[in-house]
Protein backbone atom coordinates (compact mmCIF):
# COMPACT_ATOMS: atom_id res chain seq x y z
CA UNK A 1 0.00 0.00 0.00
CA UNK A 2 2.79 2.43 0.81
CA UNK A 3 4.40 1.85 -2.61
CA UNK A 4 1.12 2.63 -4.38
CA UNK A 5 0.52 5.73 -2.29
CA UNK A 6 4.01 7.12 -2.88
CA UNK A 7 3.74 6.44 -6.60
CA UNK A 8 0.29 8.01 -6.82
CA UNK A 9 1.52 11.13 -5.03
CA UNK A 10 4.60 11.40 -7.25
CA UNK A 11 2.69 11.04 -10.52
CA UNK A 12 -0.14 13.34 -9.41
CA UNK A 13 2.21 16.32 -9.44
CA UNK A 14 2.52 18.43 -12.56
CA UNK A 15 6.25 18.13 -13.19
CA UNK A 16 8.51 18.41 -16.23
CA UNK A 17 10.80 15.64 -14.97
CA UNK A 18 10.01 12.51 -12.99
CA UNK A 19 12.65 10.29 -11.40
CA UNK A 20 11.21 6.83 -10.77
CA UNK A 21 13.32 4.24 -8.97
CA UNK A 22 11.78 0.76 -9.20
CA UNK A 23 8.34 2.41 -9.23
CA UNK A 24 6.58 -0.74 -10.42
CA UNK A 25 7.90 -3.01 -7.70
CA UNK A 26 5.51 -3.83 -4.91
CA UNK A 27 2.33 -2.93 -6.78
CA UNK A 28 -0.29 -5.37 -8.01
CA UNK A 29 -0.99 -6.06 -11.67
CA UNK A 30 -3.90 -3.60 -11.96
CA UNK A 31 -1.93 -0.80 -10.29
CA UNK A 32 1.08 -1.61 -12.46
CA UNK A 33 -0.99 -1.24 -15.66
CA UNK A 34 -2.48 2.02 -14.42
CA UNK A 35 1.00 3.27 -13.54
CA UNK A 36 2.45 2.37 -16.95
CA UNK A 37 -0.54 4.06 -18.65
CA UNK A 38 -0.04 7.17 -16.48
CA UNK A 39 3.67 7.25 -17.30
CA UNK A 40 2.84 6.99 -21.01
CA UNK A 41 0.33 9.85 -20.68
CA UNK A 42 2.93 12.03 -18.93
CA UNK A 43 5.52 11.27 -21.60
CA UNK A 44 3.07 12.09 -24.40
CA UNK A 45 2.32 15.37 -22.60
CA UNK A 46 5.99 16.31 -22.90
CA UNK A 47 7.32 15.25 -19.50
CA UNK A 48 10.69 13.58 -19.19
CA UNK A 49 11.06 10.35 -17.22
CA UNK A 50 14.15 8.74 -15.78
CA UNK A 51 13.05 5.21 -14.87
CA UNK A 52 15.18 2.69 -13.02
CA UNK A 53 13.54 -0.73 -13.25
CA UNK A 54 14.14 -4.44 -13.54
CA UNK A 55 10.68 -4.88 -15.07
CA UNK A 56 12.00 -4.26 -18.55
CA UNK A 57 9.25 -5.95 -20.55
CA UNK A 58 6.59 -3.74 -18.99
CA UNK A 59 8.37 -0.46 -19.69
CA UNK A 60 10.38 -1.04 -22.88
CA UNK A 61 7.64 0.36 -25.13
CA UNK A 62 7.79 3.68 -23.22
CA UNK A 63 11.49 4.30 -23.72
CA UNK A 64 13.33 6.43 -26.25
CA UNK A 65 16.76 5.75 -24.71
CA UNK A 66 18.40 3.19 -22.46
CA UNK A 67 21.32 3.75 -20.11
CA UNK A 68 23.36 0.78 -18.95
CA UNK A 69 25.63 1.13 -15.92
CA UNK A 70 28.28 -1.58 -15.98
CA UNK A 71 31.45 -1.65 -13.88
CA UNK A 72 31.23 2.09 -13.23
CA UNK A 73 30.79 2.94 -16.91
CA UNK A 74 27.67 4.39 -18.49
CA UNK A 75 26.52 3.40 -21.96
CA UNK A 76 23.64 5.32 -23.53
CA UNK A 77 21.76 3.97 -26.54
CA UNK A 78 18.62 4.98 -28.37
CA UNK A 79 15.95 2.32 -28.45
CA UNK A 80 16.47 2.10 -32.22
CA UNK A 81 20.13 1.24 -31.54
CA UNK A 82 19.13 -1.29 -28.90
CA UNK A 83 16.77 -3.04 -31.32
CA UNK A 84 19.25 -2.94 -34.19
CA UNK A 85 22.31 -4.09 -32.23
CA UNK A 86 20.79 -6.18 -29.45
CA UNK A 87 17.34 -7.31 -30.57
CA UNK A 88 15.59 -6.25 -27.38
CA UNK A 89 16.27 -4.44 -24.16
CA UNK A 90 16.09 -7.74 -22.28
CA UNK A 91 18.78 -9.22 -24.55
CA UNK A 92 20.95 -6.13 -24.08
CA UNK A 93 20.58 -6.38 -20.31
CA UNK A 94 21.40 -10.09 -20.23
CA UNK A 95 24.52 -9.63 -22.36
CA UNK A 96 25.87 -6.79 -20.25
CA UNK A 97 25.34 -8.44 -16.92
CA UNK A 98 27.01 -11.73 -17.77
CA UNK A 99 24.00 -13.88 -18.51
CA UNK A 100 24.62 -14.22 -22.26
CA UNK A 101 22.02 -14.78 -24.93
CA UNK A 102 21.47 -18.48 -24.25
CA UNK A 103 19.12 -17.52 -21.43
CA UNK A 104 16.63 -15.86 -23.78
CA UNK A 105 17.05 -18.48 -26.50
CA UNK A 106 15.77 -21.20 -24.17
CA UNK A 107 13.05 -19.14 -22.50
Amino acid sequence: MNAKLRLTLALSRDAKLYLLDEALNGVDIAARKLTVDTIADRIHAGCAMLISTHLIAETEHLLTHALFLTDGKAEKMTMAEVKEKEGSLTDAYLRRYGLGTEVTANA
